[in-house]
């Protein structure tokens, strides 16, 4: 052991590995999709997902390639240590932070979104006692320190949000309602003429930067390959996943839109009509993405406490458990704090996938591959650890970053002001079908 170094054991195989990372990423991000094809409509949307979800599998086998340079890096700031020493593991582990907290808060706030829908026939309830619920009903399971125990439940997890998923294309399809589309967006019938050029490029941006979070989650494979008995493995886990979350991605967003076009503003339970299979799907998905938060907390929950008393972590003493409770009612305050400042599904989604999800899913990862391979011998019968024709897909990532990173984050803060003035400000009420 070392200060901030405390291995996990090794005992989830590669089938563990898929069930957490489906657990992570299918979830928050499905549930904006509709919205993003609202926004920027089906052909748009539909090549974003295929490239995203291209960029994501190949970023995955960068990380993977990593670990498997540089095994002792058991998180993503690790790695950075490892490669670029401590000054990069600072710049790692505060993207690494954003994101963490961004994504806390953004289970925070699709739990409570999730239960107004439970409740639909309260539409005068405020959000943010929910969001106060949600917190409450979590503490209990968020004692779980270690991936391979929530791994158990991710499996019932995953298992939930696919007939969540089911139930909301099965009432989507037989709704026969005659519903107004928004005028608001820019792929509506006459956007063009009410919106001026710069809030057109604003609000398309801001579900790009929506779809980019759909593909996050890079933050948790280090962690997730430490606990794996075989690691070389974890490609399959990944390929595995990024496929089934493309399909289901499409598929949702896809067939959501062809029912509600343009109607579709946040989160795509709101859209559905207030009957019992929506409270059904509602209440999977509040379980979804309760698990979803217990699996990110567990992860930046170690962290915390590895650097604050590394001497007690995994030692299953009263003291470990007791600051373990400490750390864990912290993250719950700071999330539930966030998701009521930003109360907005997708604006929160966007600006955290911009501000965070970009850089870990693409520029990060091709940086320390690049830096790595200009200092560590070539593998044995080649003559670079790096192919030729990988230099492009390297600066196309570095490129990517930069773009999405800056102005993702610009049109998210438009958007979210926007909202503050329209809608409610933090704090507010928020009820209905206010998202």
């Amino acid at each position: 052991r070392r200060h901030g170094y405390v291995p996990p054991p090794r005992k989830q195989g590669w089938h563990h590995a898929a069930f957490i990372l489906v657990a992570e990423l299918v979830g928050t991000g499905v549930l904006a999709l509709p919205h993003t094809f609202a926004v920027i409509g089906a052909p748009a949307g539909l090549a974003i997902l295929l490239v995203f979800a291209l960029f994501s599998l190949y970023s995955g086998f960068l990380l993977h390639r990593l670990q498997q340079w540089f095994p002792a890096g058991i998180t993503y700031g690790d790695m950075a240590r490892e490669v670029v020493g401590p000054t990069g593991q600072k710049i790692v582990f505060a993207f690494i932070y954003v994101a963490f907290f961004g994504n806390l808060a953004i289970y925070i706030l699709t739990c409570a979104e999730s239960l107004q829908n439970v409740f639909y026939d309260h539409p005068t309830w405020c959000k943010w006692p929910f969001t106060l619920v949600t917190c409450f009903f979590l503490l209990p399971f968020c004692q779980l320190r270690t991936l391979h125990h929530v791994s158990y439940v991710a499996s019932a997890s995953a298992a939930a949000i696919i007939v969540a998923l089911v139930i909301v294309l099965a009432v989507a399809f037989t709704d026969d309602r005659e519903i107004a589309p928004l005028t608001d967006l820019p792929a509506a019938v006459g956007a063009a003429e009410q919106l001026s050029p710069l809030v057109h490029f604003f609000k398309t941006m801001s579900a790009v930067t929506t779809a980019i979070f759909a593909f996050g989650g890079q933050g948790l494979y280090f962690e997730t390959m430490a606990e794996m008995r075989k690691p070389e493995q974890f490609p399959r886990a990944v390929t595995l996943t990024t496929g089934l979350i493309l399909v289901i991605y499409i598929v949702v967003a896809l067939a959501c839109f062809s029912v509600y076009g343009t109607s579709v503003r946040g989160n795509i339970l709101f859209a559905l009509p207030d009957q019992f299979p929506k409270r059904v799907a509602a209440a999977l998905l509040f379980f979804h993405v309760c698990i979803s938060y217990v699996l990110a907390q567990q992860v930046i929950g170690r962290a915390i406490h590895v650097r604050v008393s590394h001497d007690v972590v995994d030692s299953g003493t009263w003291r470990e458990k007791r600051q373990w409770l400490a750390i864990s009612s912290a993250l719950l305050v700071l999330s539930f704090l966030i998701a009521n400042g930003i109360p907005f599904f997708s604006s929160l989604m966007g600006f955290v996938g911009a501000l965070s999800t970009a850089p870990l899913t693409f520029g990060i990862p091709a940086f320390l591959v690049y830096k790595a391979s200009t200092f560590l011998p070539p593998l044995p019968g080649r003559q670079k650890r790096i192919a030729t024709y990988e230099y492009g897909a390297l600066v196309t990532f570095g490129v990517l970053t930069v773009f999405l990173t800056l102005v993702g984050c610009a049109s998210n803060i438009s958007e979210l002001v926007r909202n503050w003035g329209d809608v409610g400000a933090p704090f507010a009420c928020h009820a209905g079908h206010h998202n």
